[in-house]
């Protein structure tokens, strides 16, 4: 028999890993500077969860605190509070990890695609070029201009984690199914799945995916497939517990109600009809990709009518359809193209995420089964010909130098959050979000009129976009315009009546107009919306305190200090109300405090001598 031909690529084909990981690092070497942006603030922050690392635990329960992103998503609140504890805010640490989940994923994705076309599915038919085809699918993904979001914007990582996750539970899968000793794989590919529910909702599809590999790619049948590891297929579906206890004791049932309100099912899922024809354009060609898509019928077109929906509905019914057939027929295109909609489904179906109806990070990971779709297509066409398959990998690599340049050129973009939101309005300028967070970063660089330009833009796009009434009103209130600022705090809480953030505004604007009984009607309102806020504490203590309540002031700044121990602003109020109270023992104790935090603090030392005077002459 002639052996199969082999090119000058089985000669490096050993130093594939490395070439991997060593062009992922250069098409994201200048990202280790970029600034938190956007949902990095709360998610990381202002994270009060993610400041201790210990007990972890604490970590898996929602606190009523974190932010929307990590809660229900323990596993990932995980990462950034280790990422805290190594390096508190320094930004390097967080990319570091980002790109090392990224380059994980690679590598995971170049040992299951490896592995599976050596499989005795494929009649040795691909065994000589293994190496070069798995390559070539894991180089073209992890240098992909369409994967910058999930790896350069940090709070993204949570989609970049999950990701990982649901490779590693296919690669172990993999590894236990062919192996002689499986137990320790099976037990990694299902702990990979409990962690991955616990990461992110796009794993819910893994256990089936995983079920569909079996029956496509090992045993040939759905029955064999359970009949040769039910057990294991049955642990994978067992994990879907985790996800459905993280959904029903966190917040994230009432997220996805608050953010879909407005928006049917019926009329979310017209509009994802375009929105994956859009992710397929620009797994094609990237560009142009944009940071933020902004909202529902704001930065993307919201399809209600059937001559807007059914150009794209039809034509992806059919390849629905197709798929589902292929799947029947258990043909491996059909593998690809179910699990690139399956995953596709938690947000890309009829569950309405209105907030976000188009993401580029959704397609992170869909994007390795169009690519391997796509790789592996050719290297068929390849074989028939009797053409050399592993040519592939030459190709990817000159395919890659654009692709890569265009991911470090993106990287650029970026940079800070005035030029990331410039280069959003730039290309959705309609989009009243993008508008309004480039007059926040406008604001930041000191562009005060430039600034409120871009909120009032914002309003007229979308005049019932309640944040932008609120970030003008802040920008007001900044430039000492209070009674300005209150009516934009109104309008913004007719419209959001929830939104804490504007009763806090609101009672600044109040207090600036010296209308302090207002002002502590809506500090109250605040703390029924956000009880573990301890500045509302103080600041409704302060008017108690201004109107004679000292007592009731000092239970409010005890409730702040419960919160923020190490507040010296708290401390110095709780001293000069306990003083009101003639209880110049206590006042001097608390004074002492502050000052052993800050010894810097003057108002502290000054106040703490007259408590000590006080107390000598009584």
């Amino acid at each position: 028999m002639t052996p199969p031909r082999r090119s000058s690529w089985t000669e490096i084909e050993r130093f594939a890993p490395w070439i991997l990981l060593v062009c992922g690092l250069a098409a994201y070497a200048n990202s280790f500077s970029v600034p938190f942006l956007f949902d990095d603030i709360p998610t990381i922050v202002e994270n009060p969860d993610i400041r201790r690392l210990w007990p972890v635990w604490h970590l898996f329960v929602y606190s009523g605190e974190v932010d929307i992103g990590t809660s229900g998503r323990p596993i990932a609140n995980v990462s950034f509070a280790l990422n805290y504890a190594l390096g508190g805010l320094r930004v390097a640490g967080y990319h570091v990890f980002n790109l090392a989940v990224h380059l994980c994923s690679a590598l995971l994705l170049f040992g299951l695609m490896r592995r599976t076309l050596r499989l005795p599915r494929f009649a040795d038919r691909f065994d000589a070029s293994a190496d070069a085809i798995a390559f070539a699918v894991a180089l073209l993904w992890v240098v992909h201009p369409l994967q910058t979001k999930s790896v350069t914007f940090i709070a993204q990582r949570i989609e970049a984690l999950a990701a990982c996750f649901f490779l590693l539970t296919l690669y172990a899968f993999l590894r236990g199914a062919t192996s002689k000793a499986p137990k320790h794989w099976m037990t990694l590919s299902v702990i990979a799945a409990a962690f991955g529910m616990a990461t992110k909702e796009i794993v819910a599809s893994v256990p089936v995916v995983a079920l569909l590999f079996d029956a496509t790619f090992l045993t040939g049948s759905w029955r064999g497939a359970l009949r040769a590891r039910w057990r294991l297929h049955a642990a994978l579906a067992a994990t879907w517990i985790v996800l459905v206890v993280l959904l029903f004791t966190t917040a994230r049932l009432q997220v996805a109600a608050e953010s879909t309100s407005a928006l049917s099912p019926l009329d979310y899922l017209k509009t994802q009809s375009w929105a994956i024809w859009h992710y397929l354009r620009l797994a094609a060609w990237p560009a142009p990709l944009v940071f933020d898509y902004g909202m529902a019928g704001d930065g993307v077109p919201l399809l209600r009518e059937p001559r807007e929906y059914l150009p794209y509905a039809l034509p992806l019914a059919l390849l629905v359809a197709t798929t589902a057939w292929g799947v029947v027929k258990l043909r491996p295109w059909a593998f690809l193209a179910a699990t690139f909609f399956m995953i596709l489904a938690p947000s890309s179906s009829i569950v309405p995420i209105r907030l976000d109806v188009v993401a580029e990070h959704r397609i992170y990971l869909p994007l390795a089964a169009l690519v391997v779709l796509v790789v592996s297509g050719a290297a068929h066409l390849l074989s028939r010909t009797d053409r050399q398959v592993a040519a592939i990998a030459p190709v990817a690599l000159l395919l890659c130098v654009p692709l890569g340049w265009t991911t470090y050129a993106r990287n650029r973009d970026y940079g800070s959050e005035r030029r990331i939101w410039t280069d959003t309005v730039e290309k959705l300028p309609g989009s009243a979000r993008a508008q309004t967070n480039l007059g926040v970063a406008l604001f930041a660089d000191g562009e005060y009129e430039n600034a409120i330009a871009r909120h009032r833009d914002a309003i007229r796009l979308r005049p019932d976009y309640s944040e932008a009434y609120h970030n003008l009103a802040s920008a007001l209130m900044y430039l000492e315009r209070a009674p300005e600022a209150e009516t934009q705090y109104r309008q913004a809480l007719e419209l959001a009546p929830d939104a804490w953030a504007s009763h806090l505004g609101l009672a600044e604007a109040l207090v600036a107009q010296d209308r302090h009984e207002e002002a502590a009607e809506s500090y109250v309102a605040v703390l029924r919306r956000n009880p573990a806020l301890p500045s509302a504490y103080l600041r409704l203590g302060m008017i108690r305190q201004l109107q004679g309540r000292a007592e009731e002031a000092v239970g409010l700044y005890e409730e702040s200090l419960r919160r923020a121990p190490d507040d010296v602003t708290v401390l110095n109020q709780l001293g000069l109300a306990y003083g009101q109270l003639g209880r110049f023992d206590l006042a001097a104790d608390r004074f002492t405090r502050a000052l052993r935090i800050q010894p810097g603090f003057e108002a502290a030392r000054a106040n703490f001598e007259r408590a000590r005077a006080a107390t000598s002459g009584q």
